[in-house]
């Protein structure tokens, strides 16, 4: 990888190029960091500085524009079989979906749980 750079409006240019234009199945900042010949944790360290910098601003938007554009097409490709489900399922799990479920018990009426531990061969 090339050394961190400054970002400019050049940069924004390509990374905005980037994402009209990539050729792989979706687009990620990993794509973009190869797209762009900088290490990842460039594109994290810009994005930090999001609230301090207008051109930071502008490439967080960038990033955000293509989460979503990664999110949409994993939910539309694993829905109709395009992607494999496993994999679609792991990067989904980045933009907050899940299978887990949770469950809350409560006692009578919505009050406290009362659990009674009793030992075997005790006599309540």
């Amino acid at each position: 990888m090339a050394r961190p750079r400054e970002l400019n409006q050049e940069v924004l240019d390509k990374a905005r190029t980037y994402l009209n234009e990539y050729t792989t199945s979706i687009p990620s900042r990993v794509g973009l960091a190869l797209h762009l010949k900088i290490h990842r944790d460039t594109i994290y360290d810009w994005e930090s500085k999001a609230d301090k910098d207008e051109l930071c601003a502008s490439f967080s938007d960038i990033l955000g524009e293509i989460d979503a554009e990664q999110e949409q097409k994993l939910f539309d490709k694993g829905l109709t079989g395009d992607f494999n489900s496993t994999i679609t399922k792991l990067m989904l799990t980045k933009h907050g979906y899940s299978d887990k479920t949770q469950q809350e018990l409560t006692g009578a009426n919505g009050g406290e749980l009362t659990i009674q531990i009793v030992r075997f061969g005790d006599k309540q």
